[in-house]
């Protein structure tokens, strides 16, 4: 995690021996303070900022666990909080966040732990990519007709910096480590 170097060594040895269920509070915790914290910037600078899409941020980092019920079920309560929010007709983020989650967690099934670091960094945003490229067909598929691209394209890029801004708070896979090790 980028931030690691700031915090004091008993906080990252707490994080080390969080569980599952801990981890994903915290994700969901740090996608809700995000958003909100988002939200009051852009209202008090007056700007229509496009905010990221934290769900994919999630759906990426808690891919790297594997295909798993719980980050499942608490991608699609994130989903269904985004469609309430943003209008958007029931279900379709939830479609969203759960297909990048499958499709990365599958990807890195097949490649196995041998995962090099570049294709361990690049597959993430790939990964994001392919949500926003669904979520892309489901308002066109909506509208009848091709949205515009670019809104979504900034939505990506925004959910890009978060993930690599904060990618150590949906890290799953050190609790899978420390599960399978004793």
């Amino acid at each position: 995690m980028i931030w690691s170097s700031l915090f004091p060594n008993a906080v990252l040895q707490t994080w080390r021996r969080t569980g599952l269920t801990g981890r994903l509070a915290t994700g969901l915790l740090a996608i809700i303070v995000f958003t909100l914290v988002w939200d009051a910037l852009a209202n008090m600078v007056d700007a229509r900022i496009r905010w990221p899409l934290t769900g994919l941020a999630a759906a990426a980092g808690w891919a790297r666990l594997g295909l798993s019920i719980r980050p499942m079920l608490v991608l699609m309560i994130v989903g269904f909080a985004f469609d309430s929010v943003s209008g958007a007709p029931f279900g379709v983020f939830p479609l969203v966040f759960l297909s990048t989650y499958a499709v990365l967690a599958s990807t890195s099934l097949l490649l196995g732990s041998e995962m090099d670091p570049v294709t361990g960094s690049i597959l993430p945003f790939l990964g994001m990519g392919f949500g926003v490229f669904v979520l892309w067909v489901f308002a066109s598929v909506i509208a009848s007709a091709p949205i515009n691209p670019i809104p979504l394209l900034i939505a990506w890029v925004t959910s890009c910096v978060f993930y690599a801004l904060f990618e150590g708070l949906f890290d799953l896979h050190s609790f899978k480590t420390s599960a399978t090790s004793g």
